[in-house]
């Protein structure tokens, strides 16, 4: 393989991994986003990690395509660009609230893993993240992010470790779940399997729609974002599909626990279950500080006076949010509501890319 080549295939592999890094949250790598989006409808949940594929891949592309044409290198002119002045403001500030609600939850499913791992109490783990997380922004120690993201790729071959290990020689525990989970109290995402499998993308392209554009800004090569584009929805959906089957498989354990990997992790390899959990603390952890921090830097400069202050306030706040509600209802109440402005989104950028074609045509 040429240099240009090598160059090529690591800035494709690079923008995969900042999807998924993106994505592989607390609600994600605690099995809660899979067991009520997809694992909840059985057999039909895998549709929805279709709609994701296809779906996600178009949007994950046309973002950008979008940064790379357009230079937009930060939420607001993302928004603008899609939505026009006007509806791109209130996309805006909802995407502040929303990052703020994310990072909420973040501090919930961080005290959750605590409790049912080392048995804290969660209002303790919740806290314990808020003051990492607080250090982290209040100080500076951006670099301290990148280090502990290093361990991105290690969370995701644990999870499919953990979950390929459920499914193995399972096909008659995945059928039985399947049969059995619409009459266990499992929460839904949605109504039907299309609606979860819709809510969950178009809830994923909100954090795309703040994030992609500035990546694609940063790359000239339309192969390399085209393929980067590709690769990071279709191994996030592969992922999840392999996640929903273990959930089904396991559906009896994990149908009313609040973190469903770590008990499936814990009936596969209990020796490694304490490394599953300090990894998925840290998945947390860079998912909780990168999103606080988009919100300071939305109402303060960076490292200023009111930075400092804000940053002290949100994080009491935040940490007093994540103790209202058990962290599957949280999930259960943020994510579909953020879906369905996502929808909105959507329909945003379509319109866009069509009218800008008419016009070009």
């Amino acid at each position: 393989m040429t240099d240009g080549r090598w160059q090529r295939a690591r800035q494709v592999v690079t923008i995969g991994g900042a999807f998924l890094a993106l994505l592989c949250g607390s609600g994600f790598s605690t099995g809660q986003e899979a067991l009520q989006f997809f694992a909840a409808e059985g057999l039909w949940g895998l549709g929805g990690t279709v709609i994701f594929l296809l779906l996600g891949g178009y949007v994950c592309v046309s973002l950008l395509l979008a940064g790379r044409a357009h230079g937009c290198h930060n939420m607001v002119d993302v928004f603008r660009h899609f939505a026009g002045p006007v509806l791109g403001k209130g996309f805006t500030w909802y995407a502040s609230v929303m990052l703020f609600s994310i990072y909420a939850l973040m501090l919930s499913g961080a005290g959750t893993v605590a409790n049912e791992a080392l048995g804290l109490p969660v209002m303790v783990g919740a806290g314990l993240m808020a003051v990492i997380v607080f250090a982290t922004l209040y100080f500076g120690l951006h670099e301290l992010v990148a280090i502990v993201g290093s361990l991105g790729p290690l969370l995701i071959v644990l999870i499919l470790a953990v979950a390929g290990a459920s499914v193995i020689g399972e096909g008659e525990a995945i059928a039985a779940g399947a049969r059995d989970v619409a009459d266990l109290p499992v929460q839904h995402a949605a109504s039907s399997w299309w609606l979860a499998g819709l809510l969950y993308t178009t809830l994923s392209i909100m954090g795309l729609f703040v994030f992609m554009p500035a990546v694609g800004a940063e790359i000239t090569d339309v192969r390399v974002l085209v393929l980067g584009g590709l690769l990071g929805p279709f191994l996030f959906a592969l992922t999840m599909a392999l996640v929903v089957l273990a959930l089904l498989a396991g559906i009896d354990a994990v149908q009313n626990r609040p973190i469903p990997m770590l008990v499936l992790a814990q009936r596969q390899w209990p020796l490694l279950s304490n490394v599953y959990v300090a990894v998925m603390l840290a998945a947390i952890y860079t998912t909780a500080a990168p999103l606080l921090w988009a919100v300071l830097t939305r109402f303060a400069a960076d490292a200023s006076r009111r930075y400092h202050a804000l940053a002290a306030i949100l994080s009491l706040v935040g940490w007093f949010g994540s103790t209202l509600l058990p962290f599957d209802r949280f999930v259960n109440l943020v994510y579909p509501s953020i879906g369905y402005v996502g929808i909105l989104l959507v329909i945003c950028l379509v319109v866009k890319q069509v009218s800008a074609r008419s016009m070009a045509g």
